[in-house]
């Protein structure tokens, strides 16, 4: 990941044994994809009911709720 080093030594400091150093390294770069944010003001509500009753209708629970 290295791919250059280096040291500036004009840019020591007076009376002292530091050294900037330069490092160059080779990163790879992960982009993450953008996902949509949904806008509520564009649904059709009356479609959206319609989908949400329909798929609610597949769903039946294992047993029934007493309490």
């Amino acid at each position: 990941m290295v791919t250059a080093c280096d040291t500036l030594s004009e840019h020591r400091g007076i009376n002292t044994d530091h050294l900037p150093i330069l490092m160059e390294l080779s990163l790879g770069l992960v982009t993450s994809k953008i996902k949509p944010i949904p806008n509520f003001k564009e649904v059709d509500w009356e479609e959206f009911q319609k989908s949400l009753a329909m798929h609610l209708g597949l769903v039946q629970p294992e047993e029934q709720i007493l309490n």
